[in-house]
């Protein structure tokens, strides 16, 4: 059963069929499995643009790219339960319905299926919390990693810990401006946390945004005063090192990156580039981050969000 390495990178497809389109979608496909990475985040409601022909459209193209290119090492987390693409709670985690995704994914994936993540369960039921975790059980049982993200009462699933030795896969958002990864606090010796939204849904140092940006096109607030004061003081801390030699750092998602890199209990981090120059930049400075202490800076990013 495949399992998070200790700071793997992820490749995040919540913005496929919204910002990104399925040529783009296969270049950055292309790029990131010949650079060596295999593990690809996905959800059944990708993306969550309220637009209801746009649902499914994130797996569809990676079923699609690995018929194409007949991949079987992919490392692919399939999260399950939404009904639609409106971004509401109309969810369904039955034990039926969870297995029956599971046949689907395992269909549509093959070997490329790892993790079946429930997601978004927002159900104060532990009853029905239970049946969910019963079919969990059986994927388990069946080879697949389960995992958990978006989950109100956490605490319901801790029996699953209890009562099956393995690791779990646990996805938060984690950057400097929030985080949910004390929410999962019951899990933190038995799962590995992978983070996503480390530049806070695409946050501009220089405050210019096009139409496509991630924040513009979720509509996210991205003025408000605490933000403003912060986003100035990492400003600061970019433009003191924009220009070393050794290690330059130019942008918001290159701090981003560092935050979530030394992070405690992050084990792996997503990433959601909407372009080949997004992609790369992030390739380079990850593999920059492997071999380059980056713990001095970091500290500094604590110390500007305090």
């Amino acid at each position: 059963m495949s399992m998070i390495n200790h700071k793997d990178l992820i490749l995040g497809t919540s913005l496929w069929g919204w910002t990104v389109k399925k040529k783009e979608c296969f270049k950055i496909l292309d790029i990131f499995y010949n650079n060596g990475y295999r593990w690809i985040d996905t959800a059944t409601n990708y993306p969550i643009n309220s637009d209801k022909k746009y649902f499914r459209y994130a797996e569809n193209c990676i079923a699609e790219w690995i018929k194409n290119n007949d991949i079987n090492d992919l490392k692919i987390i399939s999260k399950i339960g939404s009904m639609n693409n409106l971004g509401d709670d109309d969810i369904n985690l039955s034990y039926s319905f969870v297995l029956m995704n599971y046949e689907y994914y395992l269909d549509k994936f093959h070997s490329c299926l790892k993790n079946i993540m429930v997601h978004w369960d927002n159900r104060d039921s532990k009853l029905s919390i239970e049946s969910t975790i019963n079919a969990l059980k059986v994927i388990n049982q069946n080879g697949v990693g389960i995992g958990l993200s978006g989950i109100k009462n956490p605490e319901y699933y801790s029996v699953l810990k209890n009562e099956l030795d393995i690791e779990y896969i646990i996805e938060v958002k984690h950057n400097i401006f929030s985080s949910s990864i004390e929410h999962y606090r019951l899990f933190y010796n038995d799962c590995r946390f992978i983070v996503y939204g480390i530049n806070a849904s695409g946050i501009k140092i220089n405050g210019k945004y096009n139409k496509s940006n991630s924040l513009i096109v979720r509509k996210r607030d991205y003025q408000s005063k605490k933000r403003i004061i912060i986003i100035n003081k990492i400003k600061k801390l970019i433009e003191k090192y924009s220009d070393d030699t050794s290690f330059p750092i130019k942008s918001f998602n290159h701090i981003g990156m560092i935050y979530a890199f030394n992070s405690l209990r992050v084990d792996g981090i997503i990433i959601g580039p909407s372009s080949i120059t997004q992609l790369m930049d992030s390739l380079l400075f990850f593999d920059k981050l492997k071999t380059y202490d980056t713990k001095n800076i970091y500290d500094k990013i604590i110390d500007s969000i305090i």
